[in-house]
């Protein structure tokens, strides 16, 4: 395999985590468009909603993804919304091989519960209960989108080994 993998789900579902595994196991390059962003840009995710919005954002995202396509040998983690936007899931699928990591909205708060929210605008100034809803919510509105991947691993323990695997079948 010479293409590069996109990792894509919910925030908290393991994408860094188990990107950074893989590139290690692999060999592969490994990049966090979120961080690619706010390093280029020079200003947080907050910042930058502040000044021109999702939609702002979100061409920034666009615009990054597409620099990818004549890569190889890169794992991409892609931010929660990525694939929602512009067309964006279908055109990873063409140009690499998409992995959904689909943990349940219950682990996904489990995991993120004890995050410092400050920089992640959708969950601004809201209750513990409120942000469950939003992670409930938006794991729904996302789903469509990210289960069009190639893979899809479903699991609240998703491991390297089962990434592995699900490779192997591929091929």
């Amino acid at each position: 395999m010479k293409s590069c993998l996109y990792l894509v789900g919910m925030p908290g579902c393991g994408k860094s985590t188990l990107g950074k595994q893989f590139s290690l196991h692999s060999g592969y390059g490994f990049v966090d468009t979120d961080v690619i962003i706010i390093e280029e840009q020079k200003k947080s995710i907050e910042q930058i909603y502040a000044e021109g919005g999702e939609a702002s954002f979100r061409l920034m995202e666009h615009a990054l993804i597409q620099q990818f396509f004549d890569k190889e040998n890169l794992v991409i983690c892609t931010g929660g919304g990525l694939p929602c936007f512009h067309h964006n899931m279908a055109l990873m699928n063409q140009h690499g091989i998409t992995v959904f990591l689909d943990v349940s909205p219950e682990e996904l708060w489990n995991r993120v519960k004890n995050t410092d929210f400050s920089g992640r605008p959708i969950y601004q100034d809201k209750t513990p209960e409120e942000i469950q809803a939003v992670i409930r919510e938006r794991s729904k509105e996302r789903y469509p989108f990210y289960s069009t991947a190639r893979i899809t691993l479903r699991s609240d323990r998703i491991v390297l080994e089962d990434l592995l695997e699900a490779l192997d079948k591929l091929e």
